[in-house]
């Protein structure tokens, strides 16, 4: 279980609860209906675009971060990925879907967690 104050910790520049609250905001606030949840994280821009690309690499970072803070390791984030249908249809079982490979296959590894702070212009465009 992963404990409310663990969200207080840095991990690299940035409070982990700003880390996740800015990847749900730029994963979720696409459109402009959703204006009055983007208002209450902070945010008074313009919905962000979609782009395919990027949305991978953001789930693959919180999904990295996740498995960090339940201390999941590797090996057991690797199975845990393969039980996904996505996985068996790209028959790609036991390696990293290519999102997660290079920097963030191994965010969660890493103690401390420098490298979050690379992806975490949390509420800039």
């Amino acid at each position: 279980m992963i404990r409310p104050e663990q969200f207080e910790q840095i991990l690299g520049k940035t409070k982990i609860a700003d880390f996740v609250r800015g990847e749900v905001l730029r994963l979720s606030y696409t459109a402009h209906d959703l204006t009055p949840f983007a208002r209450d994280l902070g945010y008074d821009g313009a919905p962000f675009a979609w782009d395919e690309n990027d949305r991978r690499h953001r789930l693959a970072r919180l999904d990295a971060l996740f498995f960090y803070l339940y201390g999941i390791n590797r090996d057991d984030a690797a199975y845990i990925l393969d039980t996904f249908p996505h996985r068996a249809r790209t028959g790609r079982k036991g390696a990293w879907p290519l999102s997660y490979q290079g920097a963030d296959s191994r965010l969660y590894e890493r103690s401390g967690g420098r490298g979050f702070h690379h992806h975490s212009a949390v509420i800039s465009r």
